[in-house]
């Protein structure tokens, strides 16, 4: 399956001109249309809170490849709200980007230091997760056996609401 953008905060003006056309006709200046459209995209964003609105068993966690000012480094977030829309609750200014692969629910965060890459799982009920954490937080080697093993993919629920 190819990637399916679920939100982004990326704004091509290009892509909005027909919008501020009908929506907005007296607006010419540039800077304005601009932060017309940045407020409609982040109010969006609920919108999509909205349609994720889906309960999980487990709690969420998110797995991170984080592009810092010093290199990259992997780590975890816990997400305790059992709900998938939770996992919308992160918007950073820079880009931001919400999709699905077909297989797992992923993000992609552009901040000025460079830019994080998350894969957000439900972590299976009964499993105790502790040597997962450890390895991600170590920065050693984790294997998609490993993470299938203490968590699922939340890939199934948001492609359903989205038709994919």
């Amino acid at each position: 399956m190819a990637k399916k953008i679920i939100w982004t905060s990326e704004i091509n003006m290009e892509d909005w001109k027909e919008f501020l056309e009908e929506e907005y006709p007296k607006i010419k200046d540039k800077n304005e249309q601009y932060d017309l459209v940045r407020d409609y995209i982040i109010r969006n964003l609920e919108d999509e809170r909205q349609n994720l609105n889906i309960p999980t068993n487990g709690r969420i966690l998110m797995i991170a490849d984080l592009g810092l000012w010093d290199g990259r480094r992997s780590g975890y977030m816990i997400i305790d709200k059992r709900n998938i829309n939770a996992i919308l609750t992160n918007y950073y200014e820079g880009e931001t980007e919400y999709y699905s692969d077909g297989w797992n629910i992923k993000g992609v965060w552009k901040h000025h230091d460079g830019t994080n890459y998350y894969e957000f799982r439900e972590i299976r009920e009964g499993k105790h997760i502790d040597n997962l954490l450890n390895r991600l937080y170590c920065g050693k080697p984790v294997n998609r056996k490993m993470i299938n093993y203490y968590t699922k993919s939340i890939a199934p629920q948001v492609n359903a609401v989205y038709g994919w």
